[in-house]
């Protein structure tokens, strides 16, 4: 009797990339961002505030904002601002309530009080972007991303609210970042 071994299949090797300057790249992620780097991630959330302030709202300003809070709690669990993680929460559910309306066929309009508790809580978001560094932003952008993809599979932490855009009359929920999951 001939016996036939399976030949093993091995991945091809490939090389990991070596940073030949590890000082360089940890000084690099060590490094608070920089103003224009700042500036790029603020301008689109002030605009998005901007638009859902004055009633013209859409789903694209709404994930945007979220997005932003998600990161701004983030940051705060990585003890980058956390005295205000009540702010965030709060600006959070402003959200939430927006969400909730429109999706009951309302409109893009915030009411008083939830307009100061994201203006509250983009102003300090945008304190931390000034004093975080680079890796802190990436930890926390990161872990929004696990959190979200977490929450779409059905594994949302306890007093996690995921808000599907797909509910406000959007297409459906396939582009990154298109589901918002927050405390």
């Amino acid at each position: 009797m001939s016996h036939h071994h399976k030949a093993r299949r091995t991945k091809q090797y490939r090389p990991r990339v070596i940073d030949t300057n590890p000082i360089e790249l940890a000084i690099n992620q060590a490094m608070r961002l920089l103003l224009a780097e700042q500036t790029a991630l603020t301008e689109p959330m002030d605009a998005a505030f901007a638009q859902i302030r004055a009633g013209h709202g859409s789903l694209e300003h709404w994930a945007r904002l979220a997005d932003s809070l998600n990161i701004a709690t983030a940051l705060a669990q990585l003890n980058v601002a956390n005295d205000h993680l009540a702010t965030f929460e709060a600006g959070q559910q402003a959200l939430s309530c927006l969400h909730e309306r429109v999706a009951a066929g309302g409109c893009w309009t915030l009411k008083g009080p939830e307009i100061a508790a994201l203006d509250d809580a983009l102003f300090v978001h945008k304190v931390q972007l000034s004093v975080c560094s680079r890796r802190e932003l990436r930890e926390a952008v990161t872990s929004v991303m696990h959190r979200v993809q977490q929450a779409l599979a059905g594994n949302a932490a306890s007093g996690v609210r995921v808000c599907l855009p797909g509910l406000l009359g959007g297409g459906q929920p396939e582009l990154q970042g298109a589901a918002h999951a927050h405390a």
